[in-house]
C-alpha cells in the first residue's frame, strides 16, 4: 500500500514538474553544457578533465555545474529537491548534460531533442550487479518506485569500459547497446598522466617512508560491516602501511580505530597512485588499479553474502583465484609472501580495460559537442 500512493506521488509530481519544463522549455538554447552529481559535493576527477578538456576544445561552451551528495534525512531531502528545480532551469537550455549517476528529474522529463544527455556513471565496469540486475533484492532498489522515477531513462550515450562488460551495462541500464560507447572515463587518463605523488605523501606522513604502502578500498554495502578488525593488526609494524579508504556512505559495526582514519589527504585516486599495493573487493577500483599495473588483491570476507544480497556479474574469486581471500591471515600471507601471480593480472587487463587507453576525455568530449558525427560523416566522403 506505501509503495502504491508513493508511486502515485511520484506520478503527480512529474505531471506538475514536465508543466512547469515545459515553460522552461520556450527560452531559447544556449551554447551551454551541464554538469550533475549526486556522488560528491565536489566535482570529480572525471567532471574535472572534461571540463577542462571542453574549456581547450569548445571555449565557446558555457559550463554550468551542481554536485550534491545526496544523503538521508528530511532537511537533506528538501535541499536535494530544491537543487532539481534550479537544474530543471539549466537542463531547459543547454545543448548538453553530463551525469554520472542516477540525476531524477534527467529521466523523469521530456527533453527536447536536440539535449545530448552522456551518462558517465561512476565506474569503469559493472563487477557488481546494480541498476535494473537488482532491482527488488535486499541490496537493490523497489522495482515499482524505480520504474515509476524512470530509473535511467533518457540517456543518448552511456560511458562504460570494455567491450566484455556490454551485457553488463545493457542489463543494468536497460538499455540497447547503441547507446553504449567503451571509452572508459577520464579519471583512466588521469592516471596514466600522473607523476610520482609518492614524494608529496611521505612528506606529509614521514612514516609511510620505506615502507610498502597498500591502499584498502572495498565497495560499499547496505549492511554494517567490520572487516578492519581482522585486517589492520595483520599490517602493523615497520614493514607495511595500510592506508583505507571506504565508502562515505558505509556503516559499520563498532567505530574504526585511529589508524583508519589518518590518512585524510588526497583521495582515493592520489592514493592509488603512489601505493603498491591495492586491496579491494567487488568494487570496479581494480580496474583503475590495473590500468595502472599495480598488485591487487581482493579481500571478500562477505563472499557468500554479496553474492545472495547483490549478486556479481564478474566474480574476483574466478578471474583472479590466486588474489582472491575470503580470510585476512592468507590474504597477508600471500601479500608477505612476495609472490605474485602476474598472469592473472595481465589477463584480467587484456579481458575487461578498453582497448584504447588515455583517450577516454577527448572521446567523451566529443560526443558532447558532436565532433564524433562530424569526423563520421568525413570518414564517409
Amino acid at each position: 500500500m506505501k509503495t502504491t500512493i508513493l508511486c502515485a506521488i511520484i506520478h503527480v509530481g512529474t505531471w506538475v514538474l514536465q508543466a512547469l519544463y515545459a515553460l522552461m522549455k520556450l527560452a531559447p538554447v544556449k551554447d551551454q553544457v551541464c554538469f550533475f552529481s549526486r556522488q560528491g559535493d565536489e566535482p570529480s576527477i572525471d567532471f574535472q578533465m572534461l571540463m577542462a578538456e571542453l574549456r581547450a576544445t569548445a571555449p565557446e561552451l558555457e559550463q554550468v555545474t551542481m554536485c550534491h551528495q545526496f544523503r538521508t534525512g528530511r532537511d537533506r531531502f528538501i535541499t536535494f529537491a530544491l537543487d532539481q528545480l534550479r537544474s530543471m532551469r539549466w537542463l531547459a537550455t543547454s545543448r548538453a548534460c553530463i551525469i554520472d549517476g542516477y540525476w531524477p528529474v534527467v529521466s523523469l522529463l521530456r527533453h527536447r531533442k536536440e539535449l545530448t544527455v552522456v551518462q558517465i556513471w561512476h565506474s569503469v565496469g559493472k563487477i557488481k550487479k546494480s541498476g535494473y540486475q537488482t532491482l527488488d533484492t535486499p541490496s537493490g532498489r523497489n522495482g515499482k518506485l524505480a520504474r515509476a522515477l524512470k530509473m535511467h531513462r533518457n540517456y543518448t550515450y552511456i560511458i562504460s569500459g570494455g567491450t566484455a562488460w556490454t551485457p553488463y551495462y545493457l542489463a543494468s541500464f536497460d538499455t540497447t547497446p547503441e547507446h553504449l560507447r567503451h571509452y572508459g572515463l577520464p579519471r583512466l587518463d588521469w592516471l596514466l598522466q600522473q607523476v610520482d605523488l609518492r614524494p608529496g605523501f611521505e612528506e606529509k606522513y614521514p612514516e609511510l617512508k620505506g615502507k610498502t604502502v597498500v591502499l584498502y578500498a572495498p565497495t560499499y554495502r547496505t549492511y554494517d560491516i567490520n572487516p578492519q578488525d581482522e585486517l589492520l593488526p595483520l599490517f602493523q609494524g615497520d614493514k607495511y602501511a595500510l592506508v583505507c579508504r571506504f565508502h562515505p556512505n558505509q556503516k559499520f559495526a563498532a567505530a574504526l580505530p585511529e589508524s583508519v582514519t589518518r590518512y585524510e589527504a588526497g583521495d582515493t585516486f592520489e592514493w592509488m597512485s603512489c601505493c603498491d599495493i591495492v586491496i579491494t573487493d567487488y568494487s570496479s577500483l581494480s580496474l583503475e588499479a590495473a590500468v595502472l599495473d599495480k598488485k591487487i588483491y581482493y579481500y571478500l570476507f562477505d563472499h557468500d553474502r554479496y553474492l545472495r544480497d547483490n549478486g556479481l556479474n564478474v566474480d574476483p574469486a574466478e578471474i583472479m583465484p590466486h588474489c582472491a581471500f575470503e580470510k585476512a591471515a592468507d590474504l597477508f600471507a600471500a601479500i608477505d609472501s612476495g609472490v605474485y601471480p602476474d598472469g592473472e593480472l595481465e589477463s584480467f587487463r587484456r579481458g575487461y580495460l578498453p582497448e584504447e587507453l588515455g583517450s577516454s576525455t577527448k572521446n567523451i568530449a566529443a560526443l558532447i559537442t558532436g565532433a564524433d558525427e562530424t569526423e563520421k560523416e568525413l570518414e564517409l566522403v
